[in-house]
């Protein structure tokens, strides 16, 4: 699949810096190397067995004041986290450009009935909002206080 073999490659080099002896794991929420490597391996497993890789799965290293960039600035390799985290911003957006849009069909004409309302009654779904999650897959959901149209 697109992007797939570009993230795999972004999470091993980024765990080769984590790795690293000497590497200081004080503010980024990490105990030690070892915790680092556990979890980018996790997210690392997700990328090679989703159909399609999902960049949302491991962006939270990459973030600004993320776990990486923690490490990275206390350990002095700060220069090349943030080489990392622009292939990875760039390998992001190409697969979201290459993502086929999600399509949903609703079985019956109208509104779907909620079956919990504060008259205790069914009440029909002002908007439908699509919640994407890699663990759960697509789910609809109602958006609390949406209104049709806004």
């Amino acid at each position: 699949m697109y992007g797939r073999d570009e993230l795999v490659d972004v999470l091993r080099r980024a765990k080769t810096l984590v790795s690293r002896a000497g590497n200081n794991f004080g503010w980024s929420g990490w105990n030690d190397a070892g915790h680092a490597i556990r979890e980018i391996d996790f997210k690392l497993s997700l990328i090679e067995t989703q159909p399609e890789p999902d960049p949302l799965v491991v962006a939270e290293l990459f973030l600004p004041t993320g776990p990486m960039q923690n490490v990275s600035i206390d350990s002095g390799w700060a220069d090349e986290f943030e080489d990392l985290a622009e292939q990875f911003s760039s390998i992001a957006q190409r697969i979201a450009r290459n993502r086929k849009p999600i399509r949903l069909q609703q079985s019956q004409p109208g509104p779907a009935p909620v079956p919990f309302s504060p008259s205790g009654g069914p009440r029909p779904v002002d908007k439908l909002v699509v919640h994407y999650t890699p663990e759960h897959g697509t789910e609809p959901y109602n958006k609390p206080g949406s209104r049709r149209g806004e």
